[in-house]
C-alpha cells in the first residue's frame, strides 16, 4: 500500500487491516484499488483481500477477492543523431536516449551506457548533456516529463596524427528498470585535424665579410590545436660546422 497502490472507498487501520463502510439504507459498497506508477520491472503482483469476522455479522461464502497488478514498463532506445565528428571546426556528434511514456514519466529517468572505442575521453573528447562515472560507465538523465535527451561528444584539437578515431555507446541493460529496444552500440567517428608545417627560405645570402645573415622561417597550417607553442623539427647537413662556420 502507498508504494504499489492507492484506495478510494476504503479506509487502512494500519498493517494489514481494512475496511469498508456500507453507507445506511445501502446493501452495498465499493472500494477502488489504484495502481501507482513506477520505473520498476516487477511483474504481476496481488494485493488480496480477505473478509475479517466480527460481531456484527456472518461471513458468507464469497469472502476473498485478489486485485492482479501488471506492470507498466517503459522500454528504452539509444539513437545515433550525429556519427561524424571531427577535429575540424569542432564538429561534434550527438546520440540520443529515450523511452516510451509507460511507467512513471514524472520523475528524472536515468539512463546507463557503457563506452568503449580507441577515443579516449577527455584526451580526445570531451562531453556535454552526458555524465562520466568512471571507467567505461556514462549516463543521461531524461528529465521528468519528458521522453528524451540527447549528448553531445566534443572533439579536442591536438597536435598528434592520429587517424579516425572511434567512440563507442551501448545502453547497459536493467533488467529491473527498463526494457531496451536493442543492444546495438551506436559509433561516434572523430577525424584528425592536422597542421602542415612549411619551410620557407627567407634570405640564401649570407656573407661573412658584412656579417650578413641568412633567415629561414617554418610555417604552420591553422589545423590542430594552435593554442601553444609548436615545436618544429629540422635536421641540417652541408659543409658548414655549426658554431665555427
Amino acid at each position: 500500500y502507498s508504494t504499489d497502490f492507492l484506495t478510494s472507498g476504503m479506509t487502512n487501520h494500519g498493517a494489514d487491516r481494512w475496511s469498508i463502510v456500507i453507507p445506511a439504507g445501502a446493501t452495498s459498497a465499493n472500494g477502488t484499488i489504484t495502481p501507482r506508477k513506477d520505473n520498476i520491472i516487477e511483474g504481476v503482483e496481488v494485493v488480496s483481500f480477505t473478509l475479517q469476522e466480527d460481531p456484527g455479522y456472518i461471513l458468507g461464502t464469497d469472502n476473498q477477492a485478489n486485485v492482479n497488478i501488471a506492470d507498466d514498463v517503459a522500454t528504452v532506445t539509444l539513437t545515433l543523431d550525429d556519427g561524424a565528428a571531427a577535429e575540424a571546426g569542432e564538429d561534434t556528434g550527438m546520440i540520443t536516449v529515450s523511452r516510451t511514456d509507460n511507467g512513471d514519466t514524472s520523475e528524472a529517468f536515468t539512463v546507463y551506457m557503457l563506452n568503449s572505442g580507441s577515443a579516449t575521453y577527455s584526451t580526445d573528447f570531451l562531453t556535454s548533456g552526458m555524465t562520466y562515472h568512471g571507467g567505461d560507465l556514462w549516463s543521461i538523465v531524461i528529465p521528468g516529463n519528458d521522453f528524451s535527451a540527447s549528448g553531445t561528444i566534443i572533439p579536442r584539437k591536438d597536435n598528434i596524427i592520429e587517424g579516425t578515431e572511434t567512440t563507442t555507446f551501448q545502453l547497459r541493460e536493467e533488467p529491473t528498470r527498463f526494457f531496451i529496444s536493442s543492444l546495438d552500440p551506436v559509433d561516434i567517428n572523430i577525424t584528425d585535424d592536422v597542421a602542415t608545417v612549411t619551410l620557407i627560405l627567407i634570405d640564401g645570402d649570407a656573407d661573412e665579410q658584412y656579417e650578413d645573415p641568412g633567415q629561414i622561417t617554418v610555417q604552420r597550417t591553422d589545423n590542430g590545436d594552435t593554442s601553444g607553442p609548436f615545436t618544429v623539427y629540422m635536421q641540417r647537413t652541408g659543409s658548414a660546422t655549426y658554431s665555427t662556420d
